[in-house]
C-alpha cells in the first residue's frame, strides 16, 4: 500500500497506514484536490446506497436473491446463488456504512440457505453445490448446478463474515455451517 499526501506529495509513514488499509482512495495533487475529494465522496456515496436499493428490490420473500430486475409487471425472475452473494454484499456494506441496522436480513437469507425457512429449501447436489436457478420454494428451476455460481455465493459468505463485527458470532457459525455442506 502507498498512500501520496497530495498537498505535501510524501509517503505517509507505516503507522498511519492500517487505518487506511481497509479503504481504496483517490488522491489528486492540486490545489482543489479537498473540493475534488468531497464531491467524488458524496457521488460515490449516493451512487452505492442507489446500487444498494435496487439489490434490496430483487430480494425474494424466502431472503434469497432475484437474477434481475423488472421494472414493471412481476418479479418472477430466477434466484441465484450469485445474486444471493451480491445481495449478501450489499447489505453487509449497509451495515458497516451504518445506512440501516440490517443484522437480521443477512440472518434470514442464511437462514433460507440452511433449509431453516419454512417453505424454502435451497437446490443443492450431493456435493452441496447450488442449482444455478431456484424457484420461490428452492427447488432448481433447471436441472443445473454451478461450481460458478457456489463460488461466488460462498465469496460473498466469506465477505459478509468479515464485515461483521467481532460479537456476531451466530451470523459467523451460520456462514461456516453453509460453506461446510459445499464439498
Amino acid at each position: 500500500w502507498k498512500i501520496v499526501k497530495a498537498s505535501e506529495s510524501e509517503l505517509v509513514p507505516e503507522e498511519e497506514l492500517d487505518a487506511a488499509k481497509s479503504m481504496m482512495t483517490v488522491v489528486w495533487v492540486s490545489d482543489n484536490s479537498p473540493v475534488v475529494d468531497l464531491q467524488q465522496i458524496f457521488a460515490a456515496n449516493s451512487l452505492t446506497q442507489d446500487v444498494v436499493s435496487l439489490i434490496a428490490q430483487m430480494r425474494d420473500a424466502s431472503g434469497l436473491y432475484r437474477e434481475n430486475y423488472k421494472v414493471s409487471g412481476i418479479q418472477d425472475a430466477a434466484i441465484t446463488p450469485s445474486a444471493t452473494g451480491f445481495g449478501l454484499i450489499s447489505l453487509a456494506i449497509e451495515h458497516q456504512m451504518e445506512w440501516a441496522d440490517n443484522i437480521n436480513l443477512i440472518q434470514a437469507s442464511l437462514d433460507a440457505l440452511l433449509g431453516e425457512v419454512e417453505g424454502f429449501v435451497a437446490a443443492q447436489n450431493s456435493q452441496g453445490i447450488f442449482a444455478s436457478q431456484m424457484t420461490t420454494d428452492g427447488s432448481a428451476l433447471i436441472d443445473e448446478y454451478s461450481t460458478i455460481e457456489t463460488a461466488y455465493l460462498v465469496a460473498s459468505l466469506k465477505f459478509v463474515q468479515q464485515a461483521m463485527p467481532a460479537n456476531a458470532g451466530e451470523i459467523n457459525q451460520k456462514v461456516d455451517d453453509i460453506i461446510a455442506l459445499v464439498d
